[in-house]
């Protein structure tokens, strides 16, 4: 596997893109780069920020970007939006139902527009039940809603199937989980479980970052890629 740079797949066109990996992988890092692109393309993003990993913002996307308070909540943040800005951070532990709340608008913004969250598991869990209709809307038609949903989770296998059978993208960094690495297996087959658990090997080695990205279908070759921490 070649030692190459990230190739971007489009990260500011509408989309369902998730990563997954172990903590400390490279995957939020990952995540908000791919934000940052949306946003300079001109494409406002709310994020959830449930554990306070959105600060120090590159200096041009800062420029165009607000701080909400866990008062304004998203409503405040999708009228900044409206508004003009183009990224929104809600600091927020109710991420079941503000990920609700943030799905109805992108869908109903008028053009395009991204929700960005990590733990994505917490808003659509494995649990058999069907998802809320909004984020069910973004998952199923985010092309006909002109959507993109950006997340990040340690654990494929307790997403909603509705979400990782949906993906425009899926990058897969380091996983070490057997229920995650099965998951990987059923998807991509056990090429795509052992690139995962090569990105593991290079994470333990102090290498974050390292990842296969998949797009729409998962075939081999898997290729490592890795974003620059």
């Amino acid at each position: 596997m070649s030692t190459i740079q990230l190739h971007e797949l489009g990260d500011d066109g509408p989309g369902l893109r998730l990563s997954v990996g172990v903590s400390r992988s490279g995957k939020t890092f990952g995540l908000r780069r791919q934000v940052y692109r949306a946003v300079r393309a001109g494409v406002p993003v709310l994020v959830l920020d449930r554990l306070r990993e959105w600060t120090a913002l590159p200096p041009d996307v800062a420029a165009v970007a607000v701080g909400v308070t866990p008062e304004a909540g998203v409503r405040g943040a999708t009228a900044w939006l409206d508004g003009g800005a183009r990224l929104a951070i809600v600091h927020t532990r109710a991420v079941e139902s503000d990920a609700v709340l943030a799905c109805e608008w992108a869908r109903d913004h008028a053009g395009h527009a991204g929700v960005a969250m990590s733990e994505v598991h917490r808003a659509a869990p494995n649990t058999g039940a069907p998802l809320p209709e909004a984020l069910e809307d973004v998952a199923l038609a985010w092309a006909h809603h002109n959507v993109s949903f950006y997340g990040d989770t340690q654990r494929l296998s307790l997403c909603h199937r509705t979400l990782t059978e949906q993906m425009r993208e899926l990058r897969v960094y380091a996983v070490g989980g057997e229920r995650d690495l099965q998951r990987l297996r059923e998807m991509g087959g056990a090429k795509l479980s052992e690139a995962a658990q090569e990105c593991a090997r290079r994470l333990v080695a102090g290498e974050p970052g390292w990842h296969v990205s998949i797009a729409t279908v998962a075939l081999p070759p898997y290729e490592l890629r890795r974003e620059a921490l």
